[in-house]
């Protein structure tokens, strides 16, 4: 398995946590609609183990919904909300 990050995980992972000019995170979450082509590069980023599937579409929400894990965050060079207030 190629644990290196592309271009394409770090932006999704970087729009999911909420990285704002500050460099930190404001959120962690990603809904990607069905058929979409970011489905493949989430996919591939919970092999990695660098963001976890939490919810697979429905009825009432036609969308796959990924979180960033903290393994995935160590990725991304930014701080984290956390990290800014001290």
């Amino acid at each position: 398995m190629d644990e290196r990050e592309t271009k394409s995980e770090i932006e999704l992972m970087r729009h999911a946590c909420g990285v704002d000019s500050k460099n930190s995170y404001y959120r962690n979450f990603y809904a990607a609609a069905l058929g979409s082509l970011e489905i493949a590069v989430w996919d591939a980023m919970v092999e990695k183990g660098w963001a976890i599937l939490r919810r697979k579409p429905g009825p009432q929400f036609p969308y796959y919904l990924y979180f960033v894990t903290a393994k995935g965050k160590d990725q991304l060079p930014v701080r984290r909300s956390s990290d800014a207030q001290q």
